[in-house]
């Protein structure tokens, strides 16, 4: 794990070591396997994340309130302009 601090605590100001690593693109979300195992080990698809943290996402992820739509798109677009801007 390159970032051994939680991404989503730092955000709010806190350390929290992390213990897990959340693929920000679902692997699944490819429809080959080959392309799978591209995105499940590029480093630019990868947060480190407290326990905590990794399970709030995805609850959030998989819930399709428009609060959490938007809150799924911000995520993502900042994600993008994190590692590419």
């Amino acid at each position: 794990m390159a970032n051994p601090v939680c991404e989503q605590c730092e955000k709010s100001h806190r350390s929290t070591l992390a213990c897990e690593v959340h693929h920000i693109v679902p692997v699944e979300s490819e429809p080959t396997e080959s392309r799978m195992k591209v995105l499940m080990f590029s480093y630019t698809n990868l947060m480190s994340l407290c326990h905590d943290c990794h399970v709030s996402i995805h609850q959030q992820m998989f819930s399709h309130t428009k609060d959490s739509v938007k809150a799924n798109n911000k995520r993502k677009t900042e994600s993008f302009v994190d590692k590419f801007l």
